[in-house]
């Protein structure tokens, strides 16, 4: 499908044919007014004829009518690339989307201050949702989606509504913020069976057990995708099945079930090849190299993880470039490979802070801080390990939680504090314990060496009572000691 041209709205007023519209901008390069760029085949104004006529059409009568076809037009190429985003044409239909970045946040803007009915907004924030997600803009276009939102008021057609919200609670989701991300899809949840409309609700499901997922609480996360799968596929929908099968992979692999997340990211990668679907290929690829080296099999999931990888700096997707770059640099710091691991983390970190991924900046502070353990330097460890618990606690993170308590752990018993360490120690096993989490094999033998260590010292009696003491800690005391608040 043809994205629709500016030129053709351009021509709508009715003065200009659209077979004018080539020669009138060839005129204005000939003058010197504006540029054409030959890759692009886009002419731009120079920035003060631009400004000029600006000005210009403000006091014109027809700068409302202007605005309105403008509007339109970016409301008709965001609904046209939302569903190529999920296809062959991917990569073609994101560049064009790039390009257009000033003209549809012109239009966004339009749509909160014209007159009349403001949905054309929020068609626009439902629509442009796979495109933010995929580079990384995460915090504005929350920002953009909220606003829209507000000015289309209650009165908006709840399907309608209920998409942008979807929007909203898929950025949120994005930054970390699940609580937020779970009660936008519950609204959304309600709307859709006030409706009847299935698909919607399989949606809000779905996003419910991201949430429930990436906070530890595995049992309802389950419960979230199931009915969502079930919908999906007696709607026939292979694509969003296939999100939800690799969902359910992760799940499995969290719960040790290693067999089962293999069955189902499988079939999900199968599905979004059968699609073409490039950025959701790179996805499963991803989980299944991160379900291997839970595995213990470093050698699959590092080739997995570099295909990931590969498409992801293909498409510019920071957040999953991260994500890449982290499991890669746990694989590297698990075989010793300590200067590509610091590689490794310190990029995806970067990312991190650029995108305002928080679950993913945590696992960056945290692989950076094992390094930084890892050679002995213990100063940098603790201040990685410390902002890393700052952001767990701001935001929750419980999964997160367990694998700073650990690191922590181990820096306490280099200071010889093993009373310390072992409380550490067990507050991180009841956690896990509490949410259902497996240990990997690597994080199994890190916690069979620390606590052998901690037995065999004088005192190791003492040591084993401090780590029952930890197992009687929540979270929030465990960090507190963490961060050296505790009473």
């Amino acid at each position: 499908m043809d994205p629709p041209r500016p030129a053709a709205a351009a021509s709508a007023a009715g003065r200009i044919e659209a077979d004018e519209v080539a020669d009138l901008l060839q005129g204005l390069v000939e003058r010197s007014l504006a540029h054409y760029d030959q890759r692009s085949g886009r002419c731009r104004l120079l920035d003060s004829v631009r400004q000029y006529a600006m000005d210009k059409l403000s006091e014109a009568p027809e700068a409302g009518a202007c605005r309105e076809r403008h509007r339109d037009c970016f409301v008709e190429l965001a609904e046209s690339a939302a569903p190529q985003l999920n296809g062959p044409g991917q990569e073609g239909w994101l560049a064009r989307l790039d390009a257009e970045q000033d003209n549809l946040r012109a239009a966004m803007d339009w749509c909160l201050v014209s007159p009349g009915p403001r949905h054309a907004g929020l068609r626009m924030a439902a629509s442009l949702c796979r495109f933010w997600l995929l580079r990384g803009w995460w915090r504005e276009a929350l920002d953009r989606a909220r606003m829209l939102l507000g000015s289309a008021g209650p009165e908006a057609p709840p399907a309608l509504r209920g998409d942008a919200i979807g929007t909203v609670s898929a950025m949120l989701w994005a930054l970390g913020e699940y609580e937020s991300s779970r009660a936008c899809d519950q609204h959304r949840l309600d709307l859709a069976r006030q409706t009847g409309d299935r698909a919607a609700e399989a949606r809000a499901l779905n996003g419910m057990g991201l949430s429930h997922l990436y906070q530890g609480h595995l049992s309802r996360a389950a419960e979230c995708f199931q009915p969502a799968l079930a919908l999906f596929q007696a709607d026939g929908d292979s694509l969003m099945a296939g999100q939800v099968l690799n969902n359910m992979s992760i799940l499995a692999s969290e719960r040790g079930d290693f067999d089962e997340a293999r069955r189902c990211g499988r079939e999900a990668l199968s599905r979004f090849r059968a699609a073409g679907h490039v950025a959701l290929e790179a996805g499963a690829l991803g989980s299944l190299g991160s379900l291997e080296r839970r595995a213990g099999r470093l050698l699959a999931a590092r080739r997995l993880l570099e295909q990931s990888l590969e498409i992801n700096r293909a498409l510019d997707n920071p957040g999953w470039v991260a994500a890449n770059l982290n499991h890669l640099g746990t694989i590297d710091l698990q075989q010793d490979r300590l200067d590509e691991a610091e590689s490794c983390f310190g990029e995806a970190l970067r990312l991190c802070r650029e995108i305002g991924s928080r679950a993913e900046l945590v696992d960056n502070l945290l692989g950076l801080g094992r390094v930084r353990a890892a050679r002995g330097e213990a100063g940098p460890a603790w201040t990685l390990a410390r902002e890393a618990a700052e952001v767990i606690r701001a935001h929750g993170l419980a999964p997160q939680a367990g694998d700073c308590l650990v690191l922590c752990a181990e820096l306490r018993a280099r200071e010889e504090d093993w009373e310390g360490a072992g409380r550490l120690v067990g507050a991180a096993e009841a956690l896990r314990a509490g949410l259902g989490l497996c240990l990997e094999p690597a994080e199994q033998a890190r916690r069979r060496r620390l606590v052998e260590a901690g037995r065999r010292r004088r005192g190791g009696r003492r040591f084993l009572e401090s780590v029952e003491a930890g197992g009687r800690m929540d979270m929030e005391a465990a960090l507190a000691l963490v961060l050296g608040e505790e009473c």
